[in-house]
């Protein structure tokens, strides 16, 4: 069974006029596209191939007649993040300016506004992991100075009398410390992740502009 969120249909798209020559039990580009646009709209996860890519009379041409047939009819309502959004950014640039340092600036800036949605939480995480402990230690410091200064006012003091007051203030830290750890953790784990996504992204632009300059 396919969960929405958790899947990606996958689509195989080729000039409609290379497609009625060597994919003839498929359905037609026009019916695929028109299944993409309607899938996308009802919030499902697409992922579109142009390929095979053969080279013949015009293919650039057809090819980008294709892509921008494909991306006219994807409704607005379909937001390109990540991935889909670099390739998308990268090849439309490239069709504009024919320039493989146009399109590499586009999607530098794509990643770097990315990195920058990415990282929007994490300073949050970081106060809260940097923070909380010194939050926790002020009130036992401060626990501590009431119990001390209660008992300035007992003629006799032994540990039953002091034990109480020092436990409560210790609560504080024990807070503090509850809260720090599990925003720490957090923290090394988004950031570990987000290594890991923006190293994804920059692979991705590098191999795309590798393909570009063959294709130029």
């Amino acid at each position: 069974m396919c969960i929405r969120d958790s899947c990606i249909i996958a689509y195989s798209l080729m000039p409609e006029k290379i497609s009625k020559q060597i994919d003839l039990k498929a359905p037609s580009i026009n019916r695929r596209i028109l299944s993409i646009k309607k899938l996308a709209d009802l919030g499902w996860k697409i992922g579109i191939r142009f390929d095979p890519l053969i080279h013949g009379k015009d293919w650039k041409s057809l090819y980008k007649e294709l892509h921008d047939n494909v991306f006219k009819n994807i409704s607005k309502k379909h937001k390109k993040i990540g991935l889909e959004q670099i390739f998308f950014v990268g090849f439309e640039e490239f069709n504009k300016s024919k320039s493989l340092n146009d399109a590499k600036k586009v999607m530098d800036i794509t990643i770097s506004r990315h990195e920058q949605v990415l990282e929007n939480k994490l300073s949050f995480l970081s106060t809260v992991a940097s923070v909380s402990p010194f939050i926790g230690l002020f009130g036992t410091v401060w626990g501590i100075m009431n119990a001390f200064g209660g008992l300035a006012q007992l003629t006799q003091v032994s540990i039953t009398v002091v034990a109480p007051g020092i436990s409560e203030a210790l609560v504080a830290t024990a807070l503090g410390l509850f809260t720090a750890i599990p925003a720490l953790i957090s923290y090394n784990w988004n950031v570990s992740n987000i290594d890991k996504i923006l190293k994804n992204y920059l692979n991705f632009s590098e191999e795309f502009l590798i393909i570009l300059s063959r294709k130029n």
